[in-house]
């Protein structure tokens, strides 16, 4: 009779939670809020300033960049790998030199 009510209970737990977690689902998607209003023409145009300043120095970087080596993608995540296999046969190697150090002494 205990477990009976008990798996009731637990059951309706998950029903409530399982329905408040739609409901607020649904209302952060549909609901609009109050404070959210459109944007003042001052700011989308200081926004728009912006965007044209940020694109300007992309286009500096690009252009400062244009004769440089530019390795690709896979090149340096090979780099990268060979580079970390190697740092650990390292550390290995010197493990083991270090424990013969210790055996002998």
């Amino acid at each position: 009779m205990q477990k009976n009510s008990s798996s009731k209970q637990t059951f309706m737990f998950f029903i409530i939670y399982f329905a408040l977690l739609c409901c607020l689902i649904f209302a952060a998607v549909t609901l609009k809020p109050s404070f959210q209003q459109e944007q003042p023409s001052e700011i989308s145009s200081a926004f728009s300033k912006e965007l044209q300043i940020q694109k300007h120095k992309q286009e500096m970087k690009a252009a400062e960049n244009e004769g440089k080596w530019q390795p690709s993608n896979t090149f340096v995540i090979t780099a990268i790998s060979i580079g970390s296999c190697l740092d650990i046969i390292v550390v290995l190697l010197w493990a083991r030199h270090e424990n013969k150090k210790k055996q002998q002494g």
